[in-house]
């Protein structure tokens, strides 16, 4: 029998012939530069990864972000006391920026969002934006393609099309995780709900080396192409997230300020 056993526990037992295996454990706030919880618009949007709530890599105020004709439900939310709620309205701008997002700068550098969205509308019609990372003429988006496809696409070069049964997040009333890494090599993966769907390699340097804006619900201000849903805590890493971190993030306690992804020790 192998009994696993946290670092740091006091453990008692009288069967010598058991095994103990001791594990230490990460916390998912290692090189999380910005977390955002989606629960007030008040002072609009406010990074909660500092040193005060435990993040040594936090950017705090640095990526506060701001906040046009949106809503805080708090009835519909996947954790704290509320998410962010865009009714689609092309007439209200729904929209939701972040500024000044270094760890996009260049093509190569590391990063993972990881983020909760549930729709609330048939996957039909225009396309919808989710979030667009933007400068210049260069940008990466993830949407919701009019033949009812989702999309990770860049400005030049091929696309990641979630289709079939990759189609990324369901119209089913329920909170799904989506998370994207980019390694070192230029590779964009897609999960969804802790599972990959699909991978590509786009080495493109969306703002020539410099840190990007990041807009949410909107693409550019578009007129037809805002998101209608929500979405509900937010995070992004300066690290390529492992599976196994992905998988816990997707997981129905994977709140990232307290969520914690086991490892034996001595492992990566």
């Amino acid at each position: 029998t192998i009994t696993d056993v946290p670092v740091g526990t006091r453990y008692e037992e009288t069967d010598t012939r058991k095994i103990f295996r001791f594990k230490t454990v990460d916390s998912l706030k290692t090189g999380c530069l910005m977390y955002y919880t989606f629960d007030s618009t008040s002072g609009g949007l406010v990074n909660q990864a500092t040193s005060g709530n435990g993040f040594t890599s936090g950017t705090g105020s640095t990526n506060n972000g701001t906040v046009s004709n949106v809503t805080v439900d708090t009835s519909t939310k996947k954790f704290g006391t509320g998410s962010y709620y865009s009714d689609g309205d092309d007439n209200t701008d729904p929209d939701v920026e972040i500024p000044d997002i270094a760890v996009m700068a260049g093509a190569t550098t590391p990063y993972t969002f990881s983020y909760w969205i549930k729709t609330d509308f048939d996957q039909t019609g225009s396309d919808n934006r989710v979030i667009w990372d933007f400068a210049g003429s260069n940008q990466i988006q993830f949407f919701k393609h009019p033949t009812a496809m989702w999309k990770l696409n860049f400005n030049s070069g091929s696309d990641l099309e979630l289709t079939g049964g990759n189609v990324a997040v369901p119209n089913d009333s329920e909170f799904h995780n989506i998370c994207m890494t980019r390694n070192s090599s230029s590779l964009y993966t897609i999960y969804v709900d802790g599972v990959s769907k699909g991978s590509i390699t786009q080495a493109l340097d969306v703002n020539g080396g410099s840190a990007v804006d990041m807009s949410i619900f909107t693409y550019n201000d578009y007129s037809s192409e805002y998101w209608k849903g929500w979405i509900d805590d937010m995070g992004i890493w300066n690290r390529v997230l492992t599976a196994a971190e992905i998988s816990v993030l997707a997981s129905a306690g994977g709140k990232i300020d307290s969520a914690y992804a086991w490892k034996e020790k001595g492992t990566a």
